[in-house]
């Protein structure tokens, strides 16, 4: 599945909720940054059981961008304890993070999201893309004569996994609930409202999706 949204900064956010706070795992780790030249990835631990994922060109985040994340900035004259991370992957490099029962993980530049199960085990949830025949994961077009620039994530999915949510789309435009597959635009029209959540069959798991300036 492709998002595409027209932004400066990304913010994803995956949510599971399995367990109740007494059996809940803090953070071991405030955070991984992974820069790979001109690109800039954190994934911080945000509430339980939940990461974000922001990843921007040429410049740190500032916390100023739009989000879908209701939170005040966390950068700026504050002392940037937004940007706050004690593991620095390099290029190509790898990195683990845990909150609560959810893993993140950067293996060869590559993002992934796993399940702590109750034994111990851990499950795949999803996967950045990678195939020698397409376009890098996180994919980026920037114009230029402007600081914007249009981001791509790709992330691979179970075949029997269904998604749900994206917005309101006209009945005449689009017959499916069923998401899975599609290219959401990420921008609103008179028929066309886009809601930047959705929910997996898979398991209890959200995701918050980049909002479009």
């Amino acid at each position: 599945m492709i998002w595409k949204s027209s932004i400066l900064v990304a913010a994803v956010t995956a949510i599971l909720t399995l367990r109740t706070n007494a059996d809940y795992f803090e953070p071991n780790s405030t955070g991984i940054k992974y820069q790979n030249g001109f690109e800039r990835v954190y994934i911080q631990p945000f509430g339980n059981h939940a990461f974000r994922v922001r990843a921007s060109i040429m410049r740190e985040p500032t916390g100023h961008e739009w989000s879908v994340l209701l939170d005040p900035p966390l950068e700026g004259p504050g002392g940037g304890q937004g940007l706050n991370h004690d593991l620095n992957v390099p290029y190509k490099g790898s990195g683990t993070v845990r909150n609560g029962d959810l893993i993140a993980q950067v293996t060869g530049g590559a993002i992934s999201f796993l399940r702590v199960e109750n034994n111990g085990s851990t499950t795949l949830l999803t996967s950045e893309y990678r195939d020698i025949k397409s376009l890098p994961a996180r994919y980026y077009t920037q114009q230029f004569l402007s600081n914007s620039f249009a981001a791509e994530f790709s992330f691979s999915s179970d075949p029997d996994e269904q998604f749900y949510g994206a917005g309101q789309q006209a009945c005449c435009e689009d017959n499916s609930v069923n998401k899975k597959g599609q290219v959401i635009d990420l921008i609103n029209y008179n028929s066309h409202v886009t809601l930047p959540v959705y929910m997996s069959n898979k398991v209890d798991i959200t995701a918050m999706l980049p909002k479009c300036l």
